[in-house]
């Protein structure tokens, strides 16, 4: 580790130990994003807009309509889709 790294690391690591000193558990502190309950929750959405047409397919980050046979990158804000 560099010292370039040791304040981000410190900070980390003293996050980590201060929820496990408190007895919280990640699903605690995440109120259930990224918990297997939410992903189980919403895989079929996800499965819908993963398989859905691409020639109504809008940029998550701006809206912009995303062309189907360019790049896979919004062309307005550079977003990969």
């Amino acid at each position: 580790m560099s010292e370039d790294d040791r304040p981000f690391v410190t900070k980390r690591a003293t996050f980590a130990l201060d929820a496990v000193d408190e007895g919280t558990t990640g699903d605690e502190m995440s109120d259930g994003v990224g918990t297997l309950d939410a992903v189980g929750e919403s895989s079929d959405g996800i499965a819908e807009e993963i398989t859905a047409s691409g020639d109504d397919a809008e940029c998550p980050l701006c809206g912009v309509s995303l062309p189907v046979e360019d790049p896979p990158m919004c062309p307005n804000c550079g977003a990969p889709f």
